[in-house]
């Protein structure tokens, strides 16, 4: 069996699941003679287009454009997902997006340590044709913290993690990715500037340590 469609990919991550759903989970008192108890089952794909995992990790789109996609169920065999570039998308307008830090690599307005609960310098980008640019000058880093950029204070916009971003600077190796977070490896003042390319979807992040 399979299943068919065409779609605009944007720049991301994704995943394949079934029903709207992530996983069915019966909190049951059964006890099968192990420390484990009830039922889960994995509803969603991840790894790879061509080697799809039960359960597995996200998946990167870095080609954005117009798809058809066909997923396909072969009993014996199981799923596979077919991903057919057919064209490209216009570029997005970044201007009004208002990009911020957020995570716990930093302090709060209050002098306490942030945990993913205030944003920092939250800004409109500088615009150059296709290029939009926003720069996060003079704070404090914590070494261990984390963070990433989101849109207008909320998850349910745009958001950067570190595999999103190609890293430059003379300082890029004080950054390190940790399940998508990026984490701080050396603690001080920094200037970050964060680049979207709109025209092929290339972001920088550019770290500069003063």
């Amino acid at each position: 069996m399979s299943w068919n469609g065409s779609m605009d990919l944007l720049k991301g991550e994704y995943k394949l699941r079934y029903s709207n759903g992530w996983k069915i989970e019966l909190d049951t008192t059964y006890d099968n003679g192990t420390a484990d108890k009830g039922i889960k089952v994995n509803t969603n794909y991840g790894g790879a287009a061509d080697a799809l995992v039960p359960g597995g990790s996200n998946m990167l789109m870095d080609n954005p454009g117009a798809y058809d996609v066909t997923i396909a169920f072969e009993l014996g065999k199981g799923f596979t997902l077919t991903l057919v570039r057919t064209g490209d998308l216009p570029a997005i307008d970044y201007s009004n997006y208002e990009m911020a830090i957020i995570g716990s690599a930093y302090y709060k307005a209050d002098g306490t340590q942030a945990a993913w609960d205030e944003d920092l310098q939250p800004q409109l980008p500088v615009v150059a044709g296709t290029d939009y640019t926003w720069t996060y000058s003079n704070f404090d880093l914590i070494a261990d913290g984390e963070f990433k950029w989101r849109e207008a204070g909320t998850w349910s916009g745009k958001s950067i993690g570190f595999g999103d971003v190609v890293w430059a600077g003379d300082d890029l190796a004080n950054f390190t990715d940790n399940g998508g977070n990026i984490k701080v490896g050396t603690d001080g003042n920094y200037t970050i500037v964060l680049k979207i390319d709109a025209a092929t979807e290339t972001y920088t992040a550019t770290v500069t340590k003063n």
